[in-house]
């Protein structure tokens, strides 16, 4: 998967985490719909009532669900401003930030998100994907590397990128070896399926060993029956 398309993709799944937990006040003010008479409600409710954070929260779930990002990224910064240090508000804002491709400014939001909750492994992941789109190797390795010690699978194996193209560091195949069987061992089915491939090709200086790669090819197929 291309890195680009990576990114968007987890970036779409950070504005879906957060779920909005409005009360029977705000709700009654600002609805759920997306259509264009309950956004002209919302605004109008937000208008009324600017500081109101169940409110300003509803109304930019709504324009996300409505695809109006850009809109939203303004109320999700208004939310920050009443509550600078709220992991869901600076998350949330890092989310819509990253999805619109305003990276830089994204980089505020998820470092406070961070400082409220600095072993939040989703936080540290969207944080070295922030990073890595605007070419700071170092400290998206450095996230990355947070996240996989704190037992991200996904981590464990996005290391192994950093080895193969010599991002930060020297490239090494015995670090992206390493890497991959960490994934693997710790049930990453791609990462699974690579150690097939590295056992049957020779790759990362191993070499060739097909009972290994038959190995590795009965646990890929068994944890891929497990997902389906």
């Amino acid at each position: 998967m291309k890195m680009r398309s990576f990114i968007v993709i987890a970036l779409t799944l950070m504005l879906r985490v957060i779920p909005v937990k409005a009360g029977p006040e705000a709700g009654d003010s600002c609805s759920a719909g997306t259509d264009d008479k309950a956004l002209a409600a919302c605004r109008q409710a937000v208008a009324e009532r600017p500081d109101h954070l169940p409110l300003l929260r509803q109304f930019a779930r709504a324009l996300i669900d409505n695809g109006q990002f850009d809109e939203a990224a303004g109320i999700q910064a208004r939310i920050v401003r009443l509550a600078p240090r709220d992991w869901a508000a600076n998350y949330a804002y890092a989310g819509t930030l990253g999805f619109i491709r305003r990276y830089d400014e994204a980089l505020s939001p998820i470092l406070r998100a961070l400082e409220s909750r600095p072993k939040h492994v989703p936080t540290l992941q969207s944080a070295a994907l922030i990073y890595t789109h605007i070419g700071r190797n170092a400290e998206a390795r450095a996230f990355t590397e947070r996240a996989a010690a704190l037992g991200s699978i996904v981590a464990m194996y996005d290391m192994v990128r950093y080895y193969t193209q010599g991002l930060d560091v020297r490239k090494s195949d015995a670090e992206a070896f390493r890497w991959t069987r960490r994934a693997a061992e710790n049930g990453h089915v791609f990462a699974m399926w690579r150690m097939v491939e590295i056992y049957l090709e020779g790759e990362f200086g191993q070499a060739p060993d097909d009972a290994e790669a038959e190995a590795w090819a009965a646990r890929h197929r068994a944890a891929a029956a497990v997902r389906r």
